[in-house]
């Protein structure tokens, strides 16, 4: 492959995904359950993923584009070298159908000569100027290596012309596939971006929900306890009225013995 004269062009970056709808954007909640934030990490790996892939495929696109273009420099160099060595085999056939033509009258001379001896020296005249075209046709034998060359660039070019369009198809296949990958990762993304927000929402009514029945079952712990501090208010007052009654049964026995001792001194 020959070198890039071209200086390779730095890829366009992808552009990161933005939500089509604000409903979309996720909020960060510290209500959310582990499970949910591990999901939605996955979710956003994935997403990552999706990402650095469709880059990819951009670079590989950028390259396509590189190569095309050396290509087809390539093929412009090789028409300018194939219509050069159209001229030079112009010129060559033209001194070729001149030589013809000294060939042919040699040998009406040489024939004329045969019959009549006195033109033999016409006829050597003619030898010796063959031979000094022999050596001026020597260029003429070297000629035949540019047509070779020619027919060397034209099978060059034939196969960059190949090349070319294989570049050209890969190209338009790269070309598909990263707009199939640019569509499976919008869509992939809206459908990652709706289960997450949907995780969010039934998160939140879960989290709705046990706050709920947490304030009930606060208010009904409120209700326990005021019973409770009503029954210990009731045991304290029946611990002080027991207290009463004990008092005032000692104070009675008291009294018993008290009146019982004197009863029996006056007896």
């Amino acid at each position: 492959m020959a070198t890039n004269p071209y200086p390779s062009s730095p890829p366009k970056p992808h552009p990161a995904h933005q939500p089509h709808d604000s409903g979309l954007s996720l909020t960060a909640s510290t209500d959310l359950s582990p499970e949910a934030q591990k999901r939605i990490a996955d979710l956003e790996a994935e997403l990552q993923l999706l990402t650095e892939k469709v880059a990819s495929a951009s670079q590989r696109f950028a390259d396509y584009e590189n190569e095309i273009r050396v290509l087809n420099a390539q093929v412009r160099q090789e028409k300018r070298k194939n219509a050069s060595l159209d001229s030079t085999a112009s010129v060559v056939d033209g001194s070729g159908e001149a030589g013809k033509a000294v060939g042919v009258a040699e040998r009406a001379l040489n024939g004329a000569a045969a019959q009549k001896p006195g033109i033999s020296r016409f006829g050597s005249f003619m030898h010796a100027r063959k031979a000094i075209g022999g050596l001026g046709a020597t260029p003429e034998a070297e000629a035949t290596n540019p047509l070779a060359s020619a027919g060397a660039a034209a099978a060059r070019e034939r196969d960059l012309e190949a090349q070319l369009s294989q570049e050209r198809d890969l190209r338009l296949a790269a070309e598909a596939k990263m707009g199939d990958t640019a569509g499976e990762v919008e869509e992939l993304t809206a459908t990652l971006f709706g289960q997450a927000n949907e995780m969010v929402a039934v998160e939140r009514k879960e989290n709705a929900r046990l706050k709920e029945r947490i304030q009930f079952l606060e208010r009904r712990d409120a209700k326990f306890g005021m019973r409770v501090q009503a029954l210990e208010e009731r045991d304290r007052e029946r611990q002080r009225r027991l207290e009463n009654l004990e008092r005032a049964v000692g104070r009675a026995e008291r009294v018993r013995g008290v009146l019982g001792g004197g009863a029996g001194e006056k007896g």
